[in-house]
């Protein structure tokens, strides 16, 4: 069995976060209060009708660049693990691009 395949992942049927009644859920309701609880002492003064207004000058077509550029990098990041895997291995760049992002 060639570990490189890239086509199959394998996930252990035994690991904590498949096995049931391991005490994920008291965790994750833990996680989602320290969530809720910063969000609001970081938005307990926030002004939101001035936020509103502020949201509604923004011009969407400024983000585009930053967008592309975004997305260029991700793709030449996937292109750039096509090197580190064996020369046996022949993924191709759109199955990389979809692990890396």
């Amino acid at each position: 069995m060639n570990p490189f395949r890239a086509d199959k992942i394998v996930v252990p049927v035994d690991t904590p976060a498949v096995r049931k009644g391991s005490g994920n859920r008291g965790k994750l309701l833990i996680s989602i209060g320290v969530s809720v609880g910063i969000l609001v002492f970081l938005f307990r003064d926030l002004n939101f009708s001035e936020f509103s207004s502020e949201l509604q000058k923004i011009q969407p077509l400024n983000f585009l660049p930053g967008i592309a550029l975004l997305v260029g990098a991700m793709w030449l990041r996937a292109i750039r693990w096509r090197y580190f895997l064996p020369p046996s291995t022949r993924v191709s760049t759109a199955v990389l691009f979809e692990a890396t992002t």
